[in-house]
């Protein structure tokens, strides 16, 4: 028999303690029951409004109990799914009078995010001390369950499916003004309907609207949050933002594909005391990677790089097999190019009279690579033509671009600027301790380049410009090699410490005068930024 739907036993926490206790305590994940007991909630059997009759006990947290019921009215219009999930909460979060008044808000703003997604809200009422609100009975297992039970983690072509219903959740709830506040493992669900979550009941508003409902209830003034997922900012109480449910959907996805905390099931605090990064997600491509460490950087500035639908999109396995599929498309045409086949596309400023009739006269465009292709069969008839002595200007409203065909030369680890106008490679993403080090950098537009490598402890080295490389405005359009290539004995080796270095590449238009300027600096108007990680080993 399937599991259902049940409260989460995650650790929301529900208390009033300040922040320096709350982070103080070494028990996270432990469950604050109601003061009183069970005698507070109602047993297996009781019938509420006359209408709701509970029969299991689904599961219990912070917040309160899930019971299975079965509806009356559902039962008597003989439908077809007469059960429901009633949860009723916890009776010491009814200390304040406003409260009942601020969660049934809170519960309308629920039931205002229809998404496959967000698990149905169906009523908030009361019945003598006992509130709850009903929603609607799933038949599956919680993501936490899947994580307890794959303890080493899921491959990312079996998680992908629920992170893409996860990211699609919460991106819908941001972009109606909702953050979760209490994103988690134990408030997703895996239901035969596909990927639920749950508990958006204590959410936080962060839309402007100053309308009647703006007093709502905040959950992070409540502490009602699971600590171990809840930013700094959610834990110092700062107002809510999207980049809060990043965090937690960093963490989630981290502890899916791992079966690990990022951070070993600490706070953000204690990680940022314990100066703690979380260790690369083996699976990943580089891309993949810095987008789920965007999502888990401690600091929300750095996660303000990213959303969660952009970080969705970069973990989506079949965007790199498209990706592939298109630079090998356009090898193809390379290597026809080479073995002298041209490929036209019609002018509509030419033509040429053939067979009696105008046509297009054909402009060639060519990309060049160094192998040569097997020889085509005779039979075919190829068109050809005498290349333009001078590339085709591009069109004034086509900006620079890097040519695929370059960027699948640039090594298997590779970063590309935000604009597209930098990219970055090496052939591998993992060194030991003495390799040499060579890497290529490619340009959509002349700029000057500067790059600079960061080791495990902060400690900065200049790469480029180096002693046989000057500063100057770099070509663009070819790949350039630090060291070159050939005709020199500089050498750049890989030293110790071990563990996780970066790579960081800025271009600009104009010249640098202090490159220590070059490792901590985001990229502003004029510039270009890449960031690649390497792992050093012994």
């Amino acid at each position: 028999m399937s599991d259902s739907i049940g409260g989460s036993n995650d650790a929301t926490r529900l208390t009033s303690v300040s922040l320096r206790e709350a982070t103080a305590s070494s028990r996270f994940d432990s469950v604050l029951a109601p003061t009183d007991g069970d005698a507070e909630y109602p047993a297996v059997g009781a019938l509420l409004k006359g209408r709701f009759r509970l029969e299991e006990e689904l599961g219990r947290g912070g917040m309160g109990i899930v019971y299975k019921a079965l509806d009356f009215r559902r039962e008597e219009a003989r439908d077809r799914e007469p059960y429901v999930a009633v949860k009723i909460l916890n009776p010491d979060l009814m200390g304040d009078p406003q409260f009942l008044i601020a969660l049934q808000r809170e519960c309308k703003r629920s039931q205002n995010l229809p998404h496959p997604n967000i698990i149905t809200v169906f009523d908030f009422d009361r019945d003598g001390h006992n509130i709850f609100m009903t929603m609607e009975y799933l038949e599956g297992k919680p993501l936490k369950q899947v994580i307890q039970e794959r303890r080493t983690g899921v491959s990312l072509a079996e998680a992908w499916p629920w992170i893409k219903g996860m990211g699609e959740a919460l991106a819908f709830a941001h972009a109606n003004g909702i953050v979760h506040s209490d994103f988690k493992p134990g408030n997703v669900y895996l239901s035969r309907n596909g990927v639920k979550v749950l508990d958006f009941g204590l959410a936080s508003l962060v839309s402007k609207n100053q309308d009647h409902d703006r007093t709502l209830v905040d959950a992070r003034a409540l502490g009602a949050y699971t600590p171990c997922y809840a930013s700094l900012e959610t834990l110092a109480n700062e107002p809510a933002d999207p980049a809060d449910d990043l965090y937690a959907f960093g963490c989630t996805v981290y502890e899916l594909l791992t079966g690990k905390h990022p951070y070993h099931r600490l706070t953000a605090l204690q990680a940022r005391d314990a100066g703690l990064r979380p260790k690369r997600v083996a699976g990943l491509n580089n891309r993949q990677w810095r987008a789920l460490e965007q999502a888990l950087a401690l600091h929300r500035r750095e996660r303000n790089k990213i959303s969660v639908s952009g970080l969705s999109a970069e973990l989506d396995p079949n965007r790199q097999a498209n990706r592939s599929a298109l630079i090998a498309g356009l090898a193809s045409v390379a290597a026809m190019a080479a073995g002298g086949v041209w490929l036209f596309w019609p002018s509509s400023q030419q033509s040429v009279q053939t067979a009696g009739r105008q046509e297009p006269t054909p402009v060639a465009t060519t990309v060049p690579v160094t192998t040569l292709p097997p020889a085509m069969p005779t039979s075919e008839r190829v068109v050809q033509a005498e290349p333009s002595p001078m590339p085709t200007p591009a069109s004034p409203d086509e900006p620079p671009h890097i040519a695929p065909a370059l960027l699948s030369k640039l090594g298997q680890a590779q970063a590309v600027s935000s604009d597209g106008f930098l990219a970055i490679g090496t052939d591998r993403d993992s060194f030991k301790v003495g390799d040499k080090l060579q890497f290529r950098f490619v340009l959509a537009k002349p700029m000057h380049v500067y790059v600079a490598y960061i080791n495990s402890q902060g400690e900065t080295s200049q790469l480029y410009p180096n002693p046989v490389q000057k500063d100057a405005e770099t070509e663009a359009g070819k790949l350039h090699w630090v060291p070159p290539k050939s005709g020199s004995t500089f050498v750049l080796r890989v030293a110790e410490p071990v563990g996780r270095d970066r790579i960081v590449a800025l271009a600009s238009a104009a010249e640098i005068a202090n490159f220590a300027e070059v490792a901590g600096r985001e990229a502003g108007p004029g510039e270009a930024r890449a960031e690649l990680a390497v792992e050093v080993k012994h």
